[in-house]
């Protein structure tokens, strides 16, 4: 560690890890908030992939912070961010649906991933939120995404059932 100014700074990232895991459960969710906190206030100076990837950042230290609700505020808020530079939303995305998200931020981590070239991870996605049989709105939602997966991934033969069950349901 390397004291500065605006506190200590690790020397090494790669000890991120170890010293998190040597930490209790309340220390964690501070220093987390303190981390998404100075995210947050960096975010308007930045523009493009770099945005994007300091917003994902902000998304998943609110996560590991168990602030879904802000979490979830953050993804609508930087969407358009993600849809743009979707490769640097992937552990954030994982680390909201860890956390325990609403459906619709679950279809959105589907979309991300989905966008950036990750359909398997996608389709797992949405096969477990149409599990938990969510309302009408949000199936059709879930089956247009999932074909949409499959033809990022290929597989047009397995998009067009699910386009036409959408469909008929709207």
């Amino acid at each position: 560690l390397w004291p500065e100014a605006a506190g200590p700074r690790l020397s090494r990232m790669g000890e991120t890890s170890a010293i998190l895991g040597a930490l209790d459960a309340p220390q964690r969710i501070v220093l987390h908030l303190a981390a998404a906190d100075r995210i947050r206030a960096r975010l308007p100076d930045l523009a493009g992939s770099r945005a994007s990837a300091a917003a994902a950042r902000c998304v998943r230290h609110l996560c590991l912070a168990r602030h879904v609700v802000a979490a979830e505020a953050a993804i609508e808020e930087h969407a358009a961010l993600a849809e743009a530079h979707p490769d640097a939303w992937g552990d954030a995305v994982r680390a909201l649906v860890a956390a325990g998200s609403s459906p619709g931020a679950t279809l959105f981590a589907a979309r991300v991933h989905a966008a950036a070239g990750r359909s398997a991870e996608a389709l797992s996605l949405l096969a477990r939120l149409l599990r938990a049989r969510p309302g009408e709105a949000i199936r059709s939602a879930i089956r247009l995404q999932a074909a949409a997966a499959y033809v990022n991934a290929g597989d047009a033969r397995r998009a067009l059932p699910r386009i036409d069950r959408a469909l008929a349901s709207s």
